[in-house]
């Protein structure tokens, strides 16, 4: 979790710093006079939130396609006003500069947002109760990609080819042990694992001995599950990250 919160606060601080600048530097480039990087802080922070304020009465009124439209209609319109506000200007020039900015920030958000979701941390939405009441269908999760040093009791997003898409579970066995269910418990190394994530009996009997790059996996909620007990094992190249925040969660 403190990957995820470090990561954030890395990229806002980018933002912060970069956005302004890039705003400056594109004033300048349209030939504006006296252009500070205080104005364009200035700018940006009125416009940005004038705008989410409109975007938010718009939602909540709900008019679905006129909402787009709306919103960018008065973006704009916010955008311009605070722009003639300290700068001299007429509608089209504004209009220009917006429609530049707008494609410089999506630019920059891509550079930004397509590693960090390569190689940190990514989203992922879960689907199905495989995994209640831990989870519900429908969470929005982070995982960590970073950490690859994976834990028994761990939540991961992994790669499922019978399944052909990514799956939500719990680790029990991690490489080179061996995994038991018998009687409706689960040993590892012949010693009985007693979690308070496996609250259900645990069915069919099987033994699996983990190679040293498996993984050996149920969701918790054991009777609406298709994990290693059905489809055995899986490899840590398929491991896509771990669960570290559930945003439901706070809510």
């Amino acid at each position: 979790m403190f990957v995820v919160i470090f990561t954030i606060v890395i990229i806002l601080l980018i933002l912060l710093i970069a956005v302004p600048h890039i705003f400056s530097r594109i004033l300048k480039y349209f030939k504006f006079e006296n252009v500070t990087f205080k104005k364009s802080i200035l700018i940006l922070s009125l416009s940005y939130a004038t705008s989410f304020i409109f975007s938010l009465i718009f939602n909540i009124i709900n008019i679905q396609i006129i909402y787009y439209i709306l919103n960018l209609l008065f973006a704009f319109i916010v955008f311009h006003y605070f722009l003639n506000k300290y700068y001299q200007n007429n509608l089209k020039q504004a209009l220009k500069i917006y429609i530049v900015a707008n494609i410089i920030y999506i630019i920059l958000a891509l550079l930004i947002i397509m590693p960090t979701r390569q190689f940190i941390f990514e989203p992922f939405f879960t689907a199905g109760e495989s995994m209640n009441p831990t989870l519900n269908n429908g969470d929005y999760l982070i995982i960590n990609k970073i950490n690859k040093s994976y834990q028994r009791g761990d939540i991961i997003v992994f790669y499922n080819s019978l399944h052909d898409g990514f799956l939500t579970k719990r680790i029990i066995g991690v490489p080179t042990e061996i995994v038991e269910i018998k009687n409706g418990k689960v040993f590892i190394n012949e010693i009985e694992l007693k979690e308070n994530y496996i609250f259900q009996e645990v069915f069919p009997n099987k033994i699996i001995a983990l190679n040293d790059d498996e993984y050996f996996v149920l969701g918790d909620n054991l009777s609406k599950s298709a994990d290693s007990r059905f489809f055995g094992a899986i490899k840590k190249d398929d491991i896509r990250g771990e669960v570290v925040y559930n945003f439901n969660e706070a809510k």
